[in-house]
């Protein structure tokens, strides 16, 4: 319902909308060819890629390398996560649901959060079940939701499958799940930053940093921690920001987990000096987010070398 609303507001999300909607039986070269058209404004170059968001829309076609399935599934991460680090970096698992009929929410502690294993947004949190539960980036962000109305929140989730609208083909075919994780925060109650590392060929090169402001502000920085001044999706923080404690060690960890990999992003939380990986994302923005300034596109993609890639379709 409020995508409609939205379509009916805004003409020109309205066409996009529609096309993602109807475009699942058209090839998928055409399809993105046509959808970055829709969302950069550009011609999508197939023969030469060279930009960021080019070579996204290049690998989602000619790079499915199957362990990447894996790793978009945020209980199957976990598992990688540990064959590489070993236990404790990822957040501590409470319950793995195939069905949100399954959910025993009598069974679940007094705080946690619960989502689907292969959403983007819907992420249900619960920081005390006497005042029920909020569900994180939406518009009733503030509402306190029974439970009843987040089994819905949950279902809806389960529904959706990011394949058809950017073709990010690691999550087609993903077993969707419901699972439930321990809540986390700070020792003073403060919210979570997020440290999002660019890597290319096992080597982080930049850090997309959020800061815990409403709304979320995003930075990226040079991997020895110099503010590029990029807005890519999101508005700048007001200021800058040092780097977080065990900065050093977050490196090495990126690396680890990225290794074999010709571009990977490695989420990171930092809380209270103990470090926690997030999630893999292969297409940021799905590959169809401008830069700004535009010429850090072409940065980004002179960091990804095609003539390496292996071609896996």
């Amino acid at each position: 319902m409020r995508k409609l609303v939205r379509a009916i507001q805004n003409p020109k999300f309205a066409m996009r909308w529609l096309f993602t909607q109807c475009g699942r039986w058209l090839p998928n070269q055409f399809y993105l060819s046509v959808l970055y058209r829709m969302r950069t404004g550009e011609k999508m170059n197939w023969e030469n890629p060279t930009t960021y968001n080019e070579k996204c829309q290049w690998m989602k076609l000619y790079h499915r390398n199957p362990m990447y399935a894996c790793l978009a599934d945020k209980i199957e991460a976990k598992k990688y996560v540990e064959s590489i680090l070993g236990v404790g970096y990822t957040f501590p698992l409470i319950a793995v649901y195939d069905k949100v009929e399954d959910i025993d929410f009598d069974a679940l502690p007094n705080q946690f959060v619960i989502k689907a294993n292969h959403d983007s947004g819907g992420l249900c949190v619960c920081k005390d079940k006497a005042k029920g539960i909020i569900v994180r980036g939406k518009s009733d962000d503030q509402r306190n939701l029974s439970y009843d109305e987040v089994r819905k929140v949950l279902k809806q989730s389960l529904k959706k499958n990011y394949y058809w609208g950017g073709r990010e083909w690691p999550y087609k075919n993903i077993k969707r799940r419901i699972l439930v994780e321990q809540y986390m925060q700070q020792s003073d109650g403060s919210g979570l930053n997020d440290y999002k590392f660019f890597c290319f060929n096992g080597e982080p090169k930049y850090v997309w940093m959020g800061t815990n402001y409403t709304p979320m502000h995003f930075d990226i920085y040079s991997v020895d921690w110099k503010n590029q001044h990029v807005a890519w999706g999101y508005v700048n923080a007001p200021e800058d920001v040092p780097p977080p404690p065990g900065y050093e060690q977050m490196l090495e960890m990126a690396r680890k987990l990225s290794q074999g990999m010709p571009h990977v992003r490695v989420d990171f939380f930092n809380i209270d000096g103990k470090i926690y990986v997030g999630e893999f994302t292969f297409y940021t923005w799905a590959g169809l987010c401008p830069f700004n300034p535009p010429e850090w596109d072409q940065k980004f993609g002179e960091l990804i070398d095609l003539s390496k890639v292996e071609i896996i379709k």
